[in-house]
């Protein structure tokens, strides 16, 4: 789909893009960041095809130096510009400022703990997904529901055990990147849709999120 709707947007000459699977009608759809991403496409003279494989890790890199990049900032604020008022404590405000540098972890830590959970932990449905999977190991029936929080608690340490002995956690290969869209339960409905960068990545989906991430990452 994000495929045929990357082509359309290339190949149209007049905006709105027209629609691949309706002839004679236009994209019902977000396009802008297919459109950003297709300027530089024409630019370059890129086959579509390898554009698009070029796309993907170019916007998760662009999130993670973007979540990189704000951490620092943040962590790294000037501490002491608020005593500049007071010059007569400059020497004894250095000193204490040396002090906090020493026992303070440097900004690049913080930089990297977020690009990581920005564009690899997202949701934390993976993780999530790992400890149910200790549970469902031990549970009788792999049935949890009603079961209170200490008994899940020694069942998470027991699967563990069972999973380094060599047990497989009770997951298909495509639920692996599948739940963890999908983490919010709506019984009776459909669940909302929970992606994340990684997810989108690993899937091969751009939609119009992935996009925007490092925008709105740029204005923060």
């Amino acid at each position: 789909m994000d495929f045929a709707y990357f082509n359309a947007v290339l190949k149209s000459t007049s905006f709105p893009p027209y629609d691949p699977w309706f002839a004679g009608g236009y994209l019902h759809y977000y396009y802008y960041g297919f459109m950003l991403t297709g300027v530089l496409v024409k630019w370059l003279g890129i086959t579509p095809s390898i554009a698009y494989n070029l796309i993907l890790p170019t916007v998760f890199c662009l999130i993670a130096m973007g979540a990189f990049s704000l951490a620092w900032n943040l962590y790294s604020s000037p501490k002491s510009t608020k005593h500049l008022q007071h010059k007569r404590d400059d020497i004894a405000l250095v000193d204490e400022q040396k002090k906090s540098n020493r026992i303070t972890p440097h900004p690049l830590w913080a930089g990297i703990a977020s690009a990581l959970g920005m564009v690899v932990l997202g949701n934390l449905g993976t993780v999530r997904m790992i400890l149910v999977g200790y549970q469902k190991l031990i549970a009788p029936g792999g049935i949890l529901e009603g079961v209170n929080l200490f008994t899940r608690t020694m069942w998470t340490m027991q699967g563990f055990v069972q999973s380094i002995k060599g047990a497989s956690l009770p997951y298909g290969i495509g639920d692996w990147y599948w739940l963890p869209s999908r983490v919010i339960p709506a019984q009776g409905d459909v669940e909302p849709i929970t992606e994340f960068p990684y997810f989108t990545v690993l899937y091969g989906d751009p939609h119009a999120h992935l996009f925007a991430l490092p925008i709105a990452l740029l204005v923060l």
